[in-house]
């Protein structure tokens, strides 16, 4: 698989708030119609970074049972962003496991066998087709067979997210009891140890968008948020932001047991969907329902009913021929940025002659250091083949002229 991880800044770079870390990547279709991607990380005004992310290019199911590892799935490829709080122990945690663990989910199993099944159809008219075009002729037929594919996807993203939070919980928990044990030997712990100890009320915001030949499909988790701008001035929010005081969310809470204080969870939380936070969560229900074992435990609560869910909320748009770019990134940059003040600086961009996808997404964290964001920054900039590239200096330009004034 090719991915691409980021988490924790290098101890080098925590003299230096403005220093990124950015790589780039291009996904290769053969019809030509190639998607450009960059993420950059940015630790702003905070002592530790606390985001990661994660991309793939190389989507592929892992079938467990059978032991059979499926062909990379064409036109496919996965975007994350998670924005830890506590430490950043849960965010690079379900940054590293995050597509491994979607890969062997059994509805992700299906979706690759009945996708490739399409794709290998002989009585499909795109069979002369390139790989890519056939894939988006093949996910066009029936629609009953779209809906399928559509399904078996966000139910293997929404299992994904229950099965992160239970092994979470395992590995926090054994790292606590084997402290427990090292206090009783009178044993000095390492420093992995002693950072995990306070782990249980640590977690993570996740935002995921995934792309395939025909959809855009989007799975939230908190206030971490995606955007795509399609045309020339529509601008579309592809998540939602869970907040302590929205309606359904704090219904939710309420009936959990929850307070809500200052726009927070007891105080304590300002999101109200997240991966980790077990503080806030029926652990023993957590662990029953990655297990599949809800009838095991008398007061089991189910997962859409924890005070904090693992849930995701899903959306899913429909490809066209006029998506410009999709913007995936932590609160630190919609802090300071509406949705459309970040499309637009992005257009920008892009108009005054910059081709680097890497160059203008630093430069988004740029503006928002200098808006005055006052947390960590990370954010992925995916281009698509209809943004237009306009004439002039670019990023470069900007930045000697910001040298310049001083």
């Amino acid at each position: 698989m090719k991915s691409i991880l980021t988490w924790f800044m290098e101890s080098s770079l925590k003299d230096s708030p403005t220093a990124k870390i950015t790589h780039r990547g291009t996904i290769n279709q053969q019809n030509g119609d190639d998607v450009s991607f960059a993420v950059s990380s940015m630790l702003g005004r905070r002592n530790t970074q606390e985001n990661a992310s994660a991309i793939e290019t190389e989507l592929r199911a892992t079938d467990t049972v059978g032991g059979i590892i499926h062909d990379v799935l064409p036109g496919h490829a996965l975007f994350a962003v998670f924005d830890g709080h506590g430490t950043g122990f849960a965010s690079t945690y379900v940054s590293t496991h995050l597509v491994s663990t979607l890969c062997k989910q059994h509805d992700f199993v299906m979706y690759s066998k009945k996708f490739f099944a399409y794709v290998n159809n002989p009585q499909s008219k795109s069979k002369k087709k390139g790989n890519v075009e056939k894939s988006r002729a093949v996910e066009r037929g029936a629609q009953d067979d779209t809906v399928e594919l559509r399904t078996h996807l966000e139910d293997a993203i929404k299992r994904t997210m229950i099965e992160l939070d239970a092994s979470m919980l395992r590995e926090i928990t054994a790292s606590r009891r084997d402290q427990h044990e090292k206090k009783r030997s009178h044993t000095s712990c390492d420093i992995k140890h002693e950072d995990l100890y306070d782990e249980f009320d640590t977690g993570t915001t996740a935002v995921i968008v995934i792309l395939t030949p025909q959809y855009i499909i989007c799975a939230n988790l908190g206030d971490s948020r995606a955007i795509l701008q399609r045309g020339d001035m529509t601008v579309t929010s592809l998540s939602n932001d869970h907040k302590p005081n929205n309606k359904d969310e704090a219904m939710r809470i309420h009936n959990a047991g929850g307070m809500i204080i200052g726009g927070t969870i007891g105080g304590r939380l300002a999101v109200s969907r997240g991966l980790g936070d077990f503080a806030f969560k029926h652990t023993a229900s957590v662990l029953c329902a990655a297990d599949g074992k809800n009838s095991k435990i008398d007061d089991y609560v189910h997962t859409e009913n924890q005070m904090v869910t693992s849930v995701p909320e899903i959306s899913t748009l429909e490809r066209q021929a006029d998506d410009k770019f999709i913007v995936v990134a932590c609160d630190g940059i919609w802090d300071v940025f509406s949705n459309e003040n970040c499309a637009n600086l992005i257009s920008t961009i892009f108009d005054e002659g910059e081709c680097s996808v890497s160059l203008a997404c630093e430069e988004v964290l740029d503006q928002c250091y200098a808006k005055g964001s006052l947390d960590n920054m990370t954010a992925i900039l995916i281009k698509f083949r209809s943004q237009d590239i306009g004439s002039g200096g670019g990023v470069m330009k900007r930045r000697r002229q910001r040298l310049r004034k001083g």
